[in-house]
């Protein structure tokens, strides 16, 4: 697979970006400038192909995207990166890959300290397992769900809660046996969980489809 990073220039000035590699070892922080109105997309993996994470310091103008292509299925995901992290973060699978035969995750600690980590497995209606890991500071732990809960059946997983004693951050990642369907989407922040927090939010779909035969709308809540 190849490591893309699709960067977006929303002014008609150019733009510094500094894209910092992990681990250190790799010796790979480049800084860069992306002209006005322009876009660039770079290949991560042809830049550091050792490191096994990044932080991106840009320009609030300048909008960023992660993509991931499996270069022999042909699989692709995309995704706007946001400044998110905490010490506590939902993990939620797509209910809808019906072809999926795996689901994951990628867990980030951007601190100077190892993480200690609490991952909980959620089905729809109740709590499947506990588990805990540690993540090295400034580094990425990632894999199945059986790596951390290799009792449970994949299919029965809707959502992995995380919480840690520092901040931290991910990506859910789910596909089919070789990738040609992939989806991979950012942590969600969840401030409220394990506790009680009031407040309402308004939420928009823009698109519901109109060919009933062929599509189907859902709304998915957790």
């Amino acid at each position: 697979g190849t490591d893309y990073l699709e960067l977006d220039n929303l002014t008609p000035v150019a733009l510094p970006y500094t894209l910092l590699f992990y681990p250190e070892s790799t010796g790979i922080n480049t800084i860069r400038e992306l002209a006005g109105n322009s876009t660039a997309v770079l290949n991560l993996k042809a830049m550091a192909p050792n490191a096994t994470c990044a932080r991106v310091v840009t320009h609030a103008d300048l909008k960023v995207r992660a993509g991931y292509k499996n270069t022999a299925s042909g699989g692709v995901a995309e995704f706007f990166l946001t400044e998110f992290k905490a010490n506590k973060a939902g993990f939620f699978f797509t209910n809808f890959n019906s072809e999926a035969t795996w689901k994951g995750l990628a867990l980030m600690n951007t601190g100077d300290s190892t993480a200690n980590v609490t991952l909980k497995a959620y089905s729809a209606t109740a709590l499947l397992g506990t588990a805990t890991t540690t993540v090295t500071a400034q580094s990425r732990t990632v894999g199945f769900t059986s790596t951390w809960f290799p009792e449970l059946n994949f299919q029965d997983i809707v959502r992995i809660m995380v919480t840690a004693d520092q901040d931290v951050l991910g990506i859910v990642i789910t596909g089919n046996g070789d990738s040609s369907k992939i989806t991979f989407t950012p942590a969600s922040e969840v401030s409220g969980y394990e506790e009680t927090v009031s407040g309402d939010i308004t939420a928009y779909i823009p698109h519901l489809t109109t060919r009933e035969s062929t599509w189907s709308d859902y709304l998915e809540v957790d």
